[in-house]
């Protein structure tokens, strides 16, 4: 049983490294006493209201600015979380528009804080409230927030992964950025999402088709590596395949559902770094080798002219892939 739900949500706020933005999102903070002219009208408010509704159930009622301060919440989101629908005041007045809201609703107002905090889309609130929406179902709430900062973690993890391997990449790529030679590496297998394209790096189409697939593969649920380039794959008898390809981390069924997700074996791969990009002429670069599959990346170097952009070309080179 969770005994006080405003302090389990500033524990776990004070926890977040997130906790700047949530604040500025649900706009928290304290909330200034209203003035001496709002008061005596608020007092004048509640006065009709007593004729109205008794005594006894005007006095229990709060006023916007005494449910900010007991919630921590600034008076504007209130307002905007009336507007949703999530947060109906108990009584709105007629003459003055002053809304009233039941001392319960702190504990809803507490539940939509945990709700910003993790991800639960408002539109869920309903979820966790009960039929009257006055007690908030506080164990369904910690086991949806677990499983969506699970999910968080995970993501997390997966975008650490790929920024390591993108910044290991880089590093072998300026490692040989000298060098006037061919150079070979070992590399790992890798999973492309690949799409027919006879255009060329960072023109209107590239940039349009990668943003598309980008789209398509969040939702696919498929996560996307760090390599975006182009793809040329040379049959015997002399016919040509070219690709874009957006490097793709799919799981075991995604990859036996989708075909357009192509794996490149691991092996040696001869690599080279050219001003221009010569995909189009591999076997001109690559003479000695018949290159069957080839790939060009684009990359900016850090050092040289700024934002003039290098080109990696990589061959498989044959019987190496495993």
């Amino acid at each position: 049983m969770l005994v006080n739900g405003l302090w389990f949500v500033r524990q776990i706020e004070s926890l977040s490294a997130s906790r700047t933005t949530i604040r500025c999102s649900v706009k928290t903070g304290e909330c200034p006493r209203p003035a001496q002219s709002e008061r005596a009208d608020i007092l004048r408010a509640r006065g009709i209201l007593e004729s109205v509704l008794g005594c006894r159930s005007v006095k229990e009622l709060l006023t916007i600015g005494e449910l900010a301060r007991q919630s921590g919440v600034h008076v504007k989101s209130l307002r905007y979380y009336g507007e949703l629908g999530i947060l109906p005041p108990a009584h709105v007045d007629s003459a003055t528009g002053y809304r009233y809201y039941e001392p319960s609703q702190v504990m809803v107002v507490e539940a939509i804080r945990f709700c910003v905090l993790v991800g639960i889309p408002l539109a869920r609130l309903h979820e966790y409230l009960s039929a009257d929406g006055k007690r908030v179902l506080y164990g369904k709430l910690m086991d949806d927030g677990c499983v969506i900062a699970e999910r968080k973690i995970r993501d997390i993890r997966s975008t650490l992964r790929t920024l390591r391997e993108a910044r290991a990449d880089m590093e072998r790529i300026e490692g040989y950025a000298d060098a006037d030679a061919f150079v070979d590496f070992v590399m790992p297998a890798r999973h492309y999402w690949i799409v027919p394209f006879e255009g060329v790096h960072r023109g209107a189409a590239f940039n349009e088709t990668v943003n598309e697939v980008f789209r398509l593969m969040e939702s696919l649920g498929i996560t996307i590596g760090f390599e975006a380039g182009l793809m040329l794959r040379c049959a015997p008898d002399g016919k040509k395949e070219r690709f874009l390809m957006v490097e793709v981390r799919p799981s075991k069924a995604q990859l036996r559902k989708h075909p357009s997700i192509t794996c490149l074996p691991a092996g040696r791969y001869r690599c080279c770094q050219m001003p221009s990009s010569r995909i189009d002429d591999a076997a001109a670069v690559f003479p000695e080798l018949s290159p069957e599959l080839v790939l060009e990346i684009e990359f900016f170097p850090e050092t040289g002219e700024p934002m003039v952009a290098q080109y990696e070309l990589r061959c498989l080179l044959p019987s190496s892939a495993s």
